[in-house]
């Protein structure tokens, strides 16, 4: 049976400081109708003072349009499913670090890729969302995890990834975006692979059985579940 990983405090933290930053665009870009309404936003269209800026905020940015709110709901759920279990396991500290160093090479490669692409506007929290998943299932790639009610490898997790990508350049082919959102998976996969022998102990978290973590442990995934 399908079930949420247990709401950690920084992921909470993230939860709230998205749908605050939601409510906060609405207001400037339908009822006041600023200029500035998308100034967290990265835009790729050219270089500007306040591009450094919006590297490290886009994930806080949001183009507000009629379909907005389903679109909130649906961040917010995965930003729930693919960080907390990460953080679970690894602690708040490596958790932010993680999503720190995702937001800023998803900022600058999407900023490059908009030199040679047509503008583009990179904003919301999926670099987090993609950032988790990549990292939760490279660090237990040969466990057991419960995906959507389904017992599978954790390197599914990094596929799904990998897939909502593609489908989502698919029907959008956005440049800036697709490189974004691939930089964001990378660092995932990049962070766990640095930083493995200097992340914390891990802790059974809700999504691997104790089973299949003992199982892993004395198999294939020492390095990670000892």
């Amino acid at each position: 049976m399908f079930r949420f990983p247990r709401l950690m405090p920084l992921t909470r933290g993230l939860l709230i400081a998205t749908a605050v930053s939601f409510v906060l665009h609405a207001v400037v870009q339908v009822w006041v109708r600023s200029p500035w309404g998308l100034i967290l936003a990265l835009q790729t269209h050219a270089a500007s003072p306040w591009t450094a800026l919006q590297v490290v905020t886009h994930p806080l940015a949001w183009r507000i349009g009629p379909g907005s709110p389903v679109s909130l709901l649906m961040q917010l759920v995965f930003t729930w499913w693919a960080v907390s279990p990460f953080e679970e396991r690894y602690g708040a500290r490596a958790t932010a670090q993680l999503l720190s160093f995702a937001t800023v090479a998803a900022g600058v490669l999407a900023a490059l890729a908009g030199l040679v692409s047509p503008p583009d506007i990179v904003a919301g929290p999926g670099t987090w969302m993609l950032a988790g998943w990549a990292a939760l299932g490279w660090s237990l790639r040969h466990a057991t995890l419960d995906f959507a009610g389904l017992q599978v490898r954790g390197v599914a997790y990094l596929w799904a990834a990998l897939i909502m990508v593609a489908l989502s350049f698919l029907t959008d082919p956005r440049l800036p975006t697709l490189f974004a959102e691939l930089a964001a998976i990378g660092a995932g996969v990049a962070f766990v692979a640095y930083r493995r022998r200097r992340l914390p102990a891990t802790r059974t978290s809700s999504v691997v059985s104790i089973g299949a973590a003992r199982a892993a442990r004395d198999k294939k995934n020492k390095e990670w579940l000892n």
